[in-house]
């Protein structure tokens, strides 16, 4: 029992860290500096996750997700074009991790004997998949974070929606929200864990290539907009 409660608390600051370079990323993308909200949303989020372990809520993923768009777009008084972009990056790696995380402790599980160390290879798990979900958010933050906070071009941001969406479906087949997800994949058959690690894996490639190309057409706009202004220019100087 005792352990049990050291694993809550455990699961609370890992959730808690979490929240926090959640929304930090989005104060960082939008180049905003108002840091003391981020506590007060750490302190809502670990409210929720409490509720979550009390009564054993399952779903509580997207659950979480709205309400931080909502606490951003209410709270912060940040743009639906602020936070389309973002929101996908954010839903997409934590999603990854997430069923990184569920997968690792399925194959775990089921070949190898963990009777009495179940709690501490789920804690090792967890405390893998945070630093992977750390360094993944700041990875993409300090590559593509220009790109990312273009409001004005909010109508692009329709780019990345593809391999949101097929991470999103990859999310509802796997049933990752679900408390039978266990049951369910592994009456899926022999290796179907690793089939299940190589097709998150291969709708995150999808949605980092289709991030990529993005930041490119970005980066193609932004030289023909500076090159047609240079043309202007000397336009103005020839005249005089």
């Amino acid at each position: 029992m005792e352990n049990m409660e050291l694993f809550y608390v455990w699961w609370l600051l890992v959730n808690g860290a979490q929240d926090y370079l959640a929304l930090d990323f989005f104060l960082g993308i939008s180049k905003r500096e108002e840091k003391k909200w981020v506590w007060v949303w750490v302190s809502v989020s670990l409210f929720m996750t409490l509720l979550a372990l009390r009564f054993q809520i399952p779903g509580m993923f997207l659950i979480h997700m709205l309400l931080l768009i909502l606490f951003s777009r209410r709270v912060l008084m940040m743009e639906w074009e602020e936070l389309a972009a973002p929101g996908a990056v954010l839903f997409t790696l934590a999603t990854f991790t997430e069923g990184f995380s569920a997968l690792a402790m399925s194959l775990i599980s089921s070949n190898l004997e963990i009777s009495g160390q179940g709690l501490s290879l789920q804690v090792f798990v967890s405390a893998l998949s945070f630093c992977l979900y750390a360094v993944l958010l700041r990875r993409v933050q300090g590559k593509y974070g220009h790109s990312l906070y273009r409001p004005d071009l909010s109508s692009l941001y329709l780019l990345l929606l593809p391999g949101a969406c097929m991470v999103l479906a990859v999310r509802f087949c796997l049933r990752l929200d679900s408390r039978l997800f266990e049951i369910y994949l592994s009456g899926l058959g022999t290796g179907a864990e690793f089939t299940a690690v190589f097709v998150m894996g291969a709708s995150v490639l999808v949605f980092f290539l289709v991030l990529e190309s993005f930041c490119k057409v970005l980066s193609l706009r932004e030289e023909k907009q500076a090159a047609v202004f240079l043309a202007d220019q000397r336009k103005g100087q020839e005249t005089y």
